[in-house]
This record gives C-alpha cells, sequence and structure tokens, in this order.
C-alpha cells in the first residue's frame, strides 16, 4: 500500500505538477526559453539574449581582432499570469502520489500546457513565410515532407532543430503518408507518436489555430511600392485587412501587422518584412484565404520567457515554493483559511512569449 504525501508541502505540490507539464507539453522545448526563480511582477519587462551568432574572419599569424561578447537583447513583457486555486479537505491528509496526480498535479498541468502552448502558436500572426494550399490539408510525402524541408532550405534555417507541428487532419495524413516508409516507424504505429523524417521533428497538437481571413480580396496596388517601405496602398479590396491577414504583392508574400479599415475598398496596409522589391501601381494583390496554421520553425523563431510572481506577505516562511525545472517556474502556496477551516493550495506562473525572427518559421497551410 502506497504511503500518504506530505499534502501540506508545496515543494512537493511544485515539483510534482512541473513533472507533468513536461509529460503533457513539447512546445516549450522547442523555442528560446528564459526562466527563472528570480521574483517578478505581472508587466514587468525583461531582457533576454537572441541566439549568438559567429563571424570567421583571414587569420594571419601574431595578428587577430576579438569580437564583442555581448550578445543581441530583446525585450519581453510578462504580460500572462495563471494559476489554479484548490481547497485540500481532509481526506487529502491520506492522499497517495496516484491521488494527487490525478486529481490536481495532471489536471493543472494540463490547463498550464494548453495555455502556454496556445499562446506561441498565437506568434503565428508575425509569420509570413508559407507553403501549401490555404483550406486544403496537406498530404503525401512531398506536401509533409520533402516541401517542407525545402522551405526550411529556401530560408536558410539551422538544419538542426528543425520542427513541425500539425493539426489532427495533417497528423492523419501524416500517418498514411509514412506509417510503411523504410524509416522505422514502430513508434508511429503503435503509439501514434509521429517521430523524425528528412531532419525535421514532428510532432501534433489539438491547439492548432485556424486563420479567418479578414480581407478576402487584395485588389491592386494604388500606389507603387518602394524597397524598404513598411506599408502598402490597396484598392479595390474586399473586407478590412486583419492582423494575421497574407498578401501577396510583387511575387513576395507579407504579413498584415496591424488592422485596418477599408473606405470605398481602399486603405493604407502596414505590412511585413519591409517591402523587398519595386512594384508598379495597378498591380494585384492577392489575399490568402482562410487556412489551417500549421507550422515549421526553428528554435530561434519564437521565445518563451518565464518568472515567478513575488511572494505575498502574509505567507509564512515554509508554506511558498517556487521551484524551477526543465525550462518552467512555479511558485506553489499553501495556506489555511481559519474562518472557513480549509486548506487551500494555489499554483501559479507569470510568462510572455515573443517572435524573435518570423525568418526561422513558416506555415503550412490547410
Amino acid at each position: 500500500m502506497a504511503l500518504p504525501i506530505n499534502v501540506f508541502n508545496p515543494t512537493y505540490w511544485s515539483n510534482l505538477i512541473l513533472e507533468a507539464l513536461f509529460e503533457t507539453t513539447f512546445m516549450p522545448d522547442l523555442v528560446t526559453t528564459d526562466f527563472s526563480a528570480e521574483i517578478a511582477s505581472s508587466g514587468d519587462t525583461i531582457n533576454t539574449s537572441l541566439p549568438g551568432k559567429a563571424t570567421l574572419t583571414d587569420m594571419t599569424e601574431g595578428s587577430f581582432s576579438a569580437a564583442d561578447t555581448d550578445f543581441a537583447l530583446v525585450t519581453l513583457k510578462l504580460d500572462e499570469w495563471k494559476g489554479a486555486t484548490y481547497q485540500l479537505g481532509d481526506k487529502a491528509k491520506t492522499f497517495t502520489k496516484k491521488n494527487a496526480l490525478e486529481l490536481f498535479a495532471i489536471p493543472i498541468a494540463q490547463a498550464f500546457a494548453k495555455q502556454i502552448d496556445l499562446s506561441l502558436f498565437g506568434r503565428y500572426v508575425e509569420v509570413y513565410n508559407r507553403i501549401g494550399t490555404a483550406g486544403t490539408s496537406p498530404t503525401g510525402v512531398d506536401e509533409l515532407g520533402t516541401d517542407v524541408e525545402m522551405q526550411f532550405n529556401d530560408q536558410l534555417n539551422d538544419l538542426s532543430g528543425r520542427n513541425v507541428i500539425l493539426n489532427s487532419r495533417a497528423q492523419n495524413n501524416w500517418h498514411q503518408a509514412f506509417y510503411n516508409t523504410v524509416i522505422p516507424a514502430t513508434d508511429s504505429l503503435i503509439n501514434g507518436n509521429l517521430g523524425k523524417r528528412f531532419g525535421m521533428n514532428f510532432f501534433g497538437s489539438q491547439l492548432i489555430p485556424t486563420h479567418t481571413t479578414g480581407c478576402t480580396v487584395g485588389g491592386t496596388l494604388s500606389a507603387g511600392t518602394t524597397v524598404g517601405a513598411l506599408s502598402i496602398a490597396i484598392t479595390g479590396a474586399t473586407g478590412n485587412p486583419k492582423v494575421g491577414d497574407l498578401f501577396m504583392v510583387g511575387g513576395f508574400p507579407y504579413v498584415v501587422n496591424t488592422a485596418a479599415t477599408l473606405s470605398t475598398g481602399a486603405a493604407t496596409v502596414l505590412v511585413s518584412p519591409p517591402l523587398r522589391t519595386v512594384v508598379a501601381s495597378g498591380q494585384t494583390v492577392t489575399a490568402t484565404a482562410n487556412h489551417v496554421v500549421n507550422m515549421g520553425f526553428t528554435k530561434g523563431a519564437f521565445s518563451l520567457i518565464n518568472r515567478a510572481p513575488s511572494i505575498e506577505p502574509q505567507f509564512e516562511i515554509g508554506l511558498v515554493s517556487t521551484v524551477a525545472l526543465g525550462g518552467f517556474v512555479l511558485r506553489t502556496q499553501i495556506w489555511r483559511d481559519p474562518k472557513d477551516k480549509r486548506t487551500y493550495m494555489q499554483s501559479d506562473t507569470m510568462y510572455g512569449v515573443k517572435t524573435l525572427d518570423p525568418e526561422k518559421a513558416f506555415r503550412i497551410m490547410g
């Protein structure tokens, strides 16, 4: 018979939840993370380093130059503060680890995992490169394999750490495309896991977003573009452009980064990246239809930053624990309310997400 746990130990609960968290989500392992048990407050901004770059120079005996060791910094805001609060009844005193996992740790971990994944998936609105056909789920070894690999290569992305996230329909197509290939697929067949193909790590998620396009017809340019410009002037368009809408202009993809309102079909729309070529007035602006946002990306595309909330003064030492584990930090507080004679447990954390480099990601439209 399993021995009961110490239900009043917040460190135990934090570790239990974090262990369950990393069995539930894979996203923190796939992005650039910055986590610390350092105390912070909601809304704080944190400076974190961008992935480093190295430049080789010609060497001469007895002569050298040293590069600056300072890393480029990017600022992220801790704009998400999420937590769960439970009451621990008298029966909790006889909990085993199995009870604690099933009743508390796993549900809390699943809730945190869902929020983190949704926040990271939501950064797709800044990603402009794309492959596939809007409204049609990718199928076959080409659309789910070699075409994806080619896009990584065309974007000059690192050969290591290439990740692909697929929704349930694309996962189904992936299994049908790869289950009988010469590459071992035992885990895929038995456990339903996707695995690695063509140097890319494939994952499935039920939380992949669908982008509903605001501007359904892009119209034409009402003014010519200049290289480096951050906006395009359109006319003859239908539907107000919204953040995350995709346009093709002069053979290059762009994404709308600020919502705009049409006036008799015309508007000036802020886009990224900066315009890559000169396009004459009157040229077609092609809007991309609604699509599922399956995605390919490398670790340097997105960032997750995580800090522990500040400890409230009414909690005694020993009833509050902040634990950092595997790229995530969690605060757990346990207290007893003398008025209702109940014991409460609360686990919370603060985090922020940001797109570091959209050139290291692309949409695989479905």
